[in-house]
């Protein structure tokens, strides 16, 4: 059974609290606290708040990177030995019974669609092109995946459509640095065009960093050696 020092980081926006209560002890942490005002976060903090512009960078791009803001003030300030993410309503479904495996780093039970990964996305997001942009960071042979590593990633037909994960500090860290590493040149070299986009798909790089979790997991042999990586049921609170 889980104790105290199995812990969960809620992203919360202003105005909404977690809608679920875990055997977990859930942190909620502020998304884009940069914005708060001085009142507003001593409140939150007596609250248990934790904030996303305190010791880390991407408060303010928070309506870009959505929960990856916080997920970055985790990588470089969580200290419990188990640490996960999670929203103020997606939320892990707990086990009952046995209890997450503590040397096993879980991210969400993927959908399978009845198309490939590329149909999927071209089918629901039109104003940025990421197979193309995952294309040309493989093309580079200096990026996370290879060209051939993207091709499949593409073609296949899972699809792990949360930017979640729970597992030990030093799973959880190692697996978000990873994905920060693929991040970070795409969002250097097409910042001003993603910062163009607005509406659903202004959190461009939130949704490429979905497919890129998707192809860390299928290939994690090369990219996570050693990593124990499993899937886990996550559920959603209206």
């Amino acid at each position: 059974m889980a104790d105290c020092n199995d812990t969960i980081y809620a992203v919360c926006i202003p105005g909404e609290r977690v809608r679920y209560t875990a055997q977990s002890c859930i942190v909620p942490i502020m998304g884009g606290s940069h914005s708060l005002s001085k009142e507003e976060r001593e409140s939150l903090r007596n609250e248990g708040y934790v904030f996303d512009d305190e010791g880390a960078l991407l408060s303010s791009l928070n309506n870009r990177w959505g929960e990856l803001s916080c997920v970055h003030w985790m990588i470089l300030n969580a200290s419990e030995d188990i640490i996960g993410n999670a929203q103020y309503r997606r939320n892990w479904l707990e086990p009952k019974d046995e209890w997450y495996d503590p040397e096993t780093l879980y991210v969400p039970e993927p959908a399978q669609f009845s198309c490939s990964l590329q149909e999927q996305f071209y089918g629901g997001h039109a104003a940025f092109d990421a197979p193309a942009i995952t294309r040309e960071f493989a093309d580079s042979g200096n990026w996370l995946f290879t060209r051939e590593e993207i091709d499949q990633i593409w073609k296949q037909s899972s699809f792990i459509g949360c930017n979640m994960a729970r597992g030990n500090k030093q799973d959880y860290k190692r697996f978000m640095t990873v994905l920060f590493n693929g991040l970070i040149p795409i969002w250097e070299k097409h910042k001003e065009s993603f910062l163009s986009i607005n509406g659903y798909d202004k959190r461009a790089i939130a949704f490429i960093a979905e497919r890129l979790i998707t192809g860390m997991v299928l290939c994690r042999d090369r990219i996570l050696p050693g990593m124990n990586i499993a899937t886990a049921p996550i559920g959603f609170i209206n």
